[in-house]
């Protein structure tokens, strides 16, 4: 087995991926269904993960932004039995390949290797 570069570890080549279940994991785009979840999980990312303060910006920025990934198709949430359980985006694109970051699992999910598969 050859030693992995990070180039390969961080390229996946869109044209094969393939995207399976895994032990009751699936993923899929967000819908327009999971908005207001995934605004309240957008506004406890940004306090989190931005240390923004609670705040009504937070919430429309949230919100302006929810709209915005989920109309391009940029947030992927991976779910058990259709519901959403980690939440991920597309922060970046070229024709062949994107590059995914922004992983935020809620608390109340974290510790069971969601974001992981």
């Amino acid at each position: 087995m050859r030693d992995l570069s990070p180039k390969d570890l961080f390229e996946l080549d869109l044209e094969k991926f393939v995207r399976k279940e895994n032990h009751g994991v699936s993923c899929r785009r967000t819908q327009l269904k999971d908005f207001d979840l995934i605004v309240q999980w957008r506004i406890n990312y940004e306090i989190e993960t931005l240390v923004a303060p609670p705040s009504p910006d937070v919430e429309s920025r949230a919100h302006d932004n929810v709209k915005q990934m989920i109309d391009r198709g940029d947030f992927w949430v991976a779910t058990v039995d259709d519901v959403p359980v980690p939440l991920s985006v597309i922060n970046a694109r070229l024709p062949d390949v994107v590059q995914v970051g922004g992983v935020h699992t809620p608390k109340h999910l974290r510790g069971r290797g969601y974001s992981a598969r």
